[in-house]
């Protein structure tokens, strides 16, 4: 039954409008719960409809989380939703070793705790953050110079300086492993920060990813968040809803940044179709994107690493 029924919606045109958009996405996302309980029934599979079935299943789950990125306008298209995408089809988001979707938790005994905190990457004499990085020989060049752009976005303007590993102890191994994610700040020794391929490597993903390396958790995360964004409760996955928690974090005294690249977009984890954040005042108003960090993004930067280039941020931005 669950196959037929997967085939049936998979033969239909998709309508023009938004309400018939919205009732498509809602049979999918109906189906999507049911496909949470048929896989873990996969050791018990017997026959070939069986087997169709737990095919049905990994098929929805991947639409239901791509639906509204094909019909979402682009400029409201956010880094965070490519990893969102990512994260759902490897099975990231369920695991109890990530945060808000794409921040990677230690289980290490005696690793050091930075989330809601900062641990800060060392400074040199010359006023710089030299951050050591290696790049997996699996990437290819149109991958290898997609990153070096995330990276270059992050530099221009900051005194944060990547620069490959040769002798340095601590360094970042960015590596095309199962989707998109980092660890929150310096951690000491190799640091991986995954960017699967194709998925997770953009200049915007990529940007995100090595901001969390750099100690940001994501913008609507802030303890203030309440007085300039709305999270519209009944419109987000139930399995997702922790994503949305507020942390004590240190917001540097500066402003809330809707514009961030740390910020999840108007839909993240959306049930069916509905935005899950809006701001207040301004219900319009685009939240997060999905290019490069924002000069606020920037001017956080050289303020958590007491950069030389703050002074001269605050009077272009203030």
């Amino acid at each position: 039954m669950l196959y037929a029924w997967f085939v049936s919606l998979s033969l239909k045109n998709i309508p023009g409008t938004n309400s018939s958009k919205k009732r498509f996405q809602r049979e999918l996302s109906g189906l999507s719960n049911v496909c949470n309980q048929c896989t873990f029934h996969m050791n018990k599979v017997t026959t070939f409809k069986h087997y169709m079935n737990i095919w049905a299943c990994v098929c929805v789950k991947l639409i239901v989380f791509t639906f509204i990125e094909e019909f979402m306008p682009q400029n409201e298209m956010t880094a965070m939703d490519k990893i969102m995408r990512a994260n759902e089809y490897q099975g990231k988001n369920k695991g109890s070793g990530f945060r808000e979707g794409d921040i990677a938790v230690s289980n290490k005994r005696g690793s050091r705790s930075c989330f809601a905190r900062s641990c800060l990457w060392p400074k040199s004499v010359d006023g710089n953050v030299y951050i050591a990085y290696t790049l997996s020989p699996e990437y290819n060049d149109l991958d290898l110079m997609t990153i070096q752009e995330g990276m270059e976005a992050i530099e221009n303007g900051t005194c944060i300086r990547f620069v490959p590993q040769t002798h340095q102890n601590d360094y970042l191994d960015i590596q095309p492993k199962s989707g998109c994610w980092s660890y929150l700040g310096f951690h000491g020794g190799p640091q991986i920060v995954s960017l699967q391929a194709p998925e997770c490597v953009t200049t915007g993903v990529t940007s995100h990813e090595l901001m969390h390396a750099l100690g940001f958790v994501h913008e609507q995360s802030r303890a203030d968040r309440d007085k300039y964004v709305t999270i519209l409760w009944g419109n987000i996955w139930k399995e997702h809803v922790q994503k949305f928690e507020k942390y004590k974090t240190n917001n540097l005294d500066t402003p809330y940044d809707y514009a961030s690249i740390m910020h999840f977009g108007k839909y993240a984890y959306s049930e069916d179709g509905d935005p899950t954040i809006i701001a207040k005042g301004n219900l319009g108003a685009q939240l997060g994107q999905r290019f490069a960090p924002s000069e606020l993004d920037k001017f956080k930067i050289n303020k958590l690493y007491k950069c030389a280039n703050e002074i001269e941020n605050k009077r272009d931005l203030f």
